[in-house]
């Protein structure tokens, strides 16, 4: 059965005036994942990656959809908090493939992508913050989305953050985005909306084993969420970060 994605005006949920100032305040809340069915922790299904295909169904809301999916080998089941809104609900009962790349050593602080495809191909991509910024690319082709120039300077505890745009790859040519900022774009023929949730780069520790405090600080983020859409109208949305969540960052000493 074919199902129509919304369309991307129908899914901008939040929106308002007003463009970044570079501050890590900037960036969206990060983008979770859940396994109810563990222990909560994503680690186990993402070190060696994870290919889940079954029927599909969407509970909750846009931003917190609970994801199940059923199969014979016992399926997937995932709590997901969208800080872009990217609605999954019109996946609801289709026959999906789930993707969970896997993951190197240093990823298992962070689960680095998730990615759903129908019979029509990808129909979602979401690149986590965590110590794997180019995770996505094995979904979306290399090069799809990278760091674009600095865009500002902050600080949270010991760590100096400088705040960055993205480059993403389209049909169109390389558009820069900056965080909160929503997109239409083209990607091999095929329309989404992407949100830009963080996009950073973190120094002095950058996500490296440090001797001296013997724990991992914070990595650098590129995260983003994709959903692909029906029909794309190219308006620009910039979401803002509720004032009750803190700005997307990943686990590690000093913050």
């Amino acid at each position: 059965m074919h199902r129509t994605p919304l369309t991307l005006t129908a899914i901008v949920l939040l929106s308002a005036c007003g463009r970044p100032d570079g501050s890590l305040e900037d960036q969206l809340e990060a983008l979770t994942l859940q396994f109810p069915d563990s222990d909560g922790s994503a680690v186990d299904h993402f070190s060696d990656g994870v290919i889940v295909s079954g029927a599909l169904s969407v509970d909750g809301s846009a931003a917190d959809p609970s994801l199940a999916i059923a199969a014979a080998d016992g399926g997937l089941t995932v709590d997901l908090h969208l800080p872009g809104a990217s609605d999954l609900r019109w996946l609801d009962g289709a026959v999906v493939e789930a993707q969970l790349p896997p993951s190197d050593d240093i990823s298992r602080w962070g689960t680095p992508a998730l990615a759903l495809a129908d019979a029509d191909g990808p129909a979602f991509v979401a690149q986590l913050v965590g110590h794997s910024p180019d995770a996505a690319d094995s979904i979306l082709g290399a090069d799809f989305a990278r760091f674009g120039p600095e865009s500002g300077y902050d600080e949270k505890g010991t760590h100096g953050f400088r705040t960055r745009s993205a480059i993403i790859r389209t049909d169109d040519g390389p558009l820069e985005v900056l965080p909160g900022e929503v997109h239409a774009i083209s990607r091999d023929g095929v329309s989404w909306r992407f949100v830009l949730i963080a996009a950073y780069t973190v120094e002095s520790q950058r996500g490296a084993f440090s001797q001296t405090s013997k724990c991992m600080g914070p990595p650098d983020a590129l995260s983003f969420e994709m959903v692909r859409v029906d029909v794309a109208d190219g308006a620009e949305t910039q979401l803002i970060r509720p004032d009750d969540l803190a700005p997307a960052v990943g686990p590690g000493c000093g913050i």
